[in-house]
C-alpha cells in the first residue's frame, strides 16, 4: 500500500530476498502481494528450483507501493492453499500492518489457519505492531519487527530459526497409577 513507500518497501523486499535464499530445492513456496491488487507470483505454491527462484527475484524487484490494504485476498489465498500430509505449512506475512477492517482480517486468519502457522513481520518504524502481533497470535505463529533496514538480516535469521522448528502436535500423556487433576 502507499503507506509502505520508502524504507518500509525496501525492508520488505530485503526480507523477501532473505527468505528466498533460505529455501532448499523442493521446498514449495509462493509470493502474494497484499493490498488492492492481490496478485500472486504463481497460481499455486511451486517447488523451489533455479527457474522459480529467478522468477521470484524478478517479481520482488518489481514490487512497488500504491493503492491501499482494503482487500484481504492475499492472506485468504495463502491460507486456502492445499495442505499436504507430512509438510509444515507456514505463511509469512510481511508488511506495515496498516490494514482496513483489522477485526475481519484477524477473524479470517483465526478461522483459516487450520494446519498452518502465520508468522507476521512488521516493517517500518511506524508499523502497526498491535495488529501484526495479533495476526501472529491468531495464526499460531510469532511476530518479528524490523524497524530499520540494517536489522533485516538479523531479524529474518531469528525468524527462520523459528520456522525451522516445527509446531509440536499429537502429544499424548499417559499416567501410570496416578490420575490427573481436573
Amino acid at each position: 500500500s502507499a503507506s509502505m513507500a520508502g524504507e518500509p518497501i525496501e525492508q520488505a523486499k530485503a526480507a523477501l530476498r532473505f527468505g528466498l535464499e533460505r529455501l532448499a530445492p523442493g521446498d514449495r513456496f509462493n509470493l502474494l502481494r497484499f493490498g488492492d491488487r492481490g496478485e500472486a507470483l504463481f497460481d499455486e505454491p511451486r517447488p523451489y528450483d533455479g527457474r522459480s527462484a529467478r522468477q521470484a527475484r524478478a517479481w520482488i524487484a518489481e514490487l512497488g507501493t500504491g493503492g491501499g490494504a482494503r482487500e484481504h485476498g492475499a492472506i485468504e489465498r495463502a491460507l486456502a492453499a492445499p495442505l499436504r500430509d507430512g509438510v509444515d505449512h507456514q505463511v509469512v506475512f510481511i508488511g506495515d500492518g496498516r490494514v482496513e477492517r483489522e477485526d475481519a482480517l484477524l477473524q479470517a486468519i483465526d478461522e483459516g489457519a487450520g494446519g498452518r502457522r502465520l508468522f507476521a513481520v512488521g516493517v517500518g518504524s511506524a508499523s502497526n505492531t498491535w495488529f501484526m502481533g495479533k495476526a501472529a497470535e491468531a495464526g499460531r505463529g510469532t511476530f518479528t519487527r524490523i524497524g530499520r533496514i540494517g536489522e533485516v538480516e538479523r531479524r529474518m535469521a531469528e525468524l527462520f530459526a523459528k520456522l525451522g522448528r516445527p509446531l509440536v502436535t499429537g502429544i499424548q500423556i499417559a499416567f501410570d497409577g496416578a490420575q490427573p487433576l481436573d
